[in-house]
């Protein structure tokens, strides 16, 4: 558009006229390259955060076939071996609502004995599902909390109690 302007005016002698049009024609090219490029850059950061997501997310979806290897049942049984003692998915299930201490998780837990709440606990501890905290007061105080994996396990436990519904 502005080169057939420009053309049809130096045809006609009329160069500086041609000049001003092919400035405002380099102006307008400029103007939307700096667009592109920052359409460019949005689709960059918005891929990053996509395959940032998609990092999270993908670990916990099946494959896109819906497939299980041998080595991913495996995976699932050591998984589920972890909740089946009794008492584990309760103590999670109580967390899951705030922090507690050790009075109010057996208050909660009816009917779990003080040392089988402690093994549980540990076990949890040491798996990074819950955070300890010990708090330097007389007497001692201890509270415990999901950590961010312990969260994340809710989902499952969500869809796990969905599953028991139907069954």
């Amino acid at each position: 558009m502005y080169t057939q302007a420009a053309e049809s005016l130096v045809k006609q002698g009329d160069y500086l006229q041609a000049e001003k049009i092919l400035r405002s024609g380099i102006s307008a090219l400029q103007s939307y390259l700096d667009d592109a490029s920052r359409a460019k850059n949005e689709m960059h950061k918005s891929l990053s955060e996509i395959l940032s997501l998609r990092s999270l997310v993908v670990p916990h979806t099946l494959s896109l076939d819906n497939t299980l290897t041998v080595e991913d049942a495996r995976l699932i049984d050591k998984s589920l071996a972890l909740l089946a003692p009794r008492w584990t998915v309760e103590i999670l299930a109580s967390l899951s609502t705030g922090p507690r201490r050790t009075t109010h998780l057996l208050r909660d837990l009816k009917g779990v004995s003080a040392k089988t709440l402690c093994q549980r606990l540990r076990k949890l501890g040491e798996l990074d599902l819950i955070h300890r905290t010990t708090f330097p007061e007389v007497p001692p105080r201890v509270e415990y909390t999901l950590t961010e994996r312990g969260r994340a396990l809710g989902n499952v436990l969500h869809q796990l109690k969905s599953l028991g519904e139907t069954l």
